[in-house]
């Protein structure tokens, strides 16, 4: 339970991080907009205008003798304010009541209650000509701002070298990137509204949505890669991820494809190379080891067969048994000495003790399945991965169980050399008294009935060019971690074994910790 709060709250403060992020970015953008600022301009023209109603008002009221002295000031004034806002509006109020009052005709209409009631009107249209001209503005910001931030996501769509495809409900393309149009050998237009599986090798008795986010957690699980294909429909690696958004109340999915083909075979070029050199390494330390041994060994054993002649030679000439027993004594002391140096290269070669921890055991087998990438795409062999849900931790020296793995997935793997269907499946089961099972069962001929009571013998190979140490090295790792390690002679076809490791729920795992 305290995990899982632990969790929860690093997300909240992972997704608050990125949220800040992204507000710095959009108030970055935003700074950029333009602000609304009343110029000289307003002021003359707020000036030319009242002065206009002014003489209007004066000229109807000299020639026709009708007197409207607040008429054109009004109009002046909301015609300022709704232009330009309240400061201008209010210049327009003072320079229209001033010429009204000292340079307009006399009138029964222009009076001390009159004038301020029209200055107060003025002034109120001046305030609500401001708040308008300030939603104006506002609105105008945010659709600037809008506009801006499109563009900044057009832009950074378009360009970004990550290829980028979003997806309908209905696995069609919406739109993509020029990325990704130019990864598939298509343009943009070409590809909206063509179904996900044109560039991409999906099953079509499944949704494609599904079958990609399949495609995607194999891939971080075993690092199997998807097919992409091309407009002349050649197959190519590829690696998949998506991203799910929500647009109201429809889904729509961004899938972010990456070309893995150079670099998968730059991979592989490189870990041929390093299996080359590890081979070599390996010969040469087997080369260096049965030197030592040879070395340690030819005195020993030579003195033994030594007196061991002269003892013969004693016997034929009818020596007394004393000299012989004595000669028969040093010869077996010589021979005992020899298994003594045998017994220190055996401790010497032994001696390394395993760092056991509580390790994942989807990580373990998710790292052995990428080291066995290359040997097992070369033979054409399906690895299949099922981990049981209820398989959690495992106590193990992640190294070494590795090696392990490395060794059972080989060994099948050159097994199925002549077979047509060539599977490997390799499952992780919760067994009995805190204990996970791994079995790996290959579809190959099988091993034959007189060659499994020596199977885990050391130097005993069903390979007519194999060493014979693989699996009693394999059986010694095992049993060093608690487990054991056997063939299952129940399957009717192929090869079976099994090996069982130390497991935990990872509950147990926190609270050991």
């Amino acid at each position: 339970m305290a995990n899982d709060c632990r969790s929860r709250q690093r997300s909240i403060i992972s997704a608050s991080r990125k949220g800040l992020t992204v507000h710095r970015l959009w108030t970055a953008i935003d700074s950029a907009a333009p602000r609304r600022l009343t110029s000289r301009g307003a002021y003359l023209e707020a000036v030319g205008v009242s002065v206009l109603g002014v003489c209007l008002s004066v000229g109807i009221a000299l020639v026709s003798r009708v007197h409207l002295p607040f008429i054109f000031g009004l109009a002046a004034v909301l015609f300022t304010a709704l232009r330009h806002g309240f400061a201008p509006a209010v210049t327009a109020t003072v320079i229209g009541l001033i010429g009204t009052v000292y340079f307009g005709p006399v009138s029964p209409v222009v009076t001390p209650t009159n004038v301020t009631t029209i200055a107060l009107f003025s002034l109120a249209t001046a305030v609500a000509g401001e708040a308008l001209l300030r939603l104006r503005a506002r609105a105008d910001a945010y659709a600037w701002q809008l506009s801006q931030r499109k563009a900044y996501l057009q832009s950074v769509f378009a360009t970004s070298p990550a290829a980028m495809l979003v997806i309908a409900h209905d696995d069609k393309i919406l739109t993509c990137n020029q990325a990704a149009a130019t990864l598939f050998d298509y343009t943009s237009e070409e590809l909206a509204g063509e179904p996900i599986n044109r560039l991409i090798a999906l099953r079509r008795d499944h949704r494609a949505i599904d079958e990609l986010a399949t495609a995607i957690a194999r891939y971080r699980l075993s690092g199997d890669l998807a097919i992409g294909i091309r407009r002349n429909g050649s197959p190519f690696e590829i690696a998949l991820s998506m991203a799910e958004i929500s647009v109201g109340a429809q889904q729509l999915i961004t899938l972010y494809v990456r070309d893995e083909s150079l670099t998968r075979k730059a991979a592989l070029d490189h870990a041929e190379l390093q299996m080359e050199v590890q081979q070599m390494s390996r010969a040469t330390a087997l080369g260096q080891l049965g030197s030592a041994i040879a070395h340690e060994l030819n005195q020993p054993l030579a003195s033994a067969a030594n007196y061991a002649g002269a003892a013969r030679r004693l016997l034929v000439g009818g020596q007394p048994v004393g000299k012989v027993d004595a000669l028969v004594s040093e010869s077996i002391g010589q021979i005992f000495r020899a298994s003594a140096i045998l017994k220190s290269l055996r401790q010497f070669v032994g001696s390394a003790e395993h760092e056991a921890q509580w390790i994942d055991v989807r990580q373990v087998i998710s790292e052995a399945a990428h080291l066995v990438q290359l040997p097992v795409r070369h033979a054409g062999v399906v690895l299949g991965i099922e981990i049981a849900s209820d398989v959690e931790y495992v106590m193990v020296d992640r190294v070494q169980i590795q090696q392990v793995l490395l060794n059972l997935i080989v060994n099948a793997t050159q097994a199925m050399t002549d077979c047509t269907e060539r599977h490997l499946q390799l499952a992780v089961v919760r067994g009995d008294h805190d204990l996970a099972i791994v079995m790996l069962t290959d579809s190959g001929p099988g091993i034959a009935p007189l060659a499994r009571d020596h199977l885990f013998k050391p130097f005993s190979s069903t390979k007519h060019n194999g060493l014979g140490v693989g699996l009693a090295i394999s059986r010694s790792i095992v049993e060093a971690h608690g487990g054991r390690l056997w063939l299952d002679e129940s399957v009717a076809r192929g090869t079976r074994f099994c090996f069982t490791l130390r497991h935990r729920d990872a509950i147990d795992v926190s609270d050991a910790a």
